[in-house]
């Protein structure tokens, strides 16, 4: 279940605590995917009543320290991630990273719209010209911006 909420609001003059919203982003969940997911509601639901319950004792219950260890060395490897590289995410005018270089020429020109829609983000013309010109779309370029270029 969950815990207590510390926030009390009011909602349509109605005093509830900031946990409603969790309960009204399950059930939404549970709803977006009708009939398939009332299953997996269902058993969440009755999970968490048994535990609220305490039957049989279920919160004093613990993984067996050799079943954990097992599931560390088997499982982790699989589902960690690599070490982050130590390079930039995104493709950048970087002369240290000469294969990350933009393949468009940079003389090309980009919309106008282009660069207008982007400048109405905030970004000022100059860079916005810039990421525009590696060749990127719209979206590629406001990413670009995003990231520092």
């Amino acid at each position: 279940m969950l815990p207590v909420g510390h926030t009390r609001l009011k909602v349509l003059g109605v005093t509830v605590s900031d946990k409603v919203f969790l309960y009204l982003l399950a059930f939404q969940l549970t709803l977006s995917s009708y009939p398939n997911s009332l299953v997996a509601a269902c058993c969440g639901l009755l999970s968490g009543i048994l535990y609220k319950a305490n039957v049989g004792n279920m919160k004093k219950w613990r993984i067996p320290l050799f079943l954990s260890n097992f599931a560390k060395s088997y499982f982790r490897p699989w589902i960690e991630s690599p070490p982050a590289r130590n390079r930039p995410s995104a493709p950048s005018l970087n002369p240290n990273f000469p294969s990350e270089r933009p393949t468009a020429p940079r003389s090309q020109q980009p919309r106008e719209e282009d660069v207008q829609t982007l400048m109405g983000m905030g970004f000022d013309r100059e860079r916005v010209v810039a990421a525009l010109s590696t060749g990127a779309n719209v979206e590629s370029a406001a990413s670009l911006l995003l990231e520092g270029l």
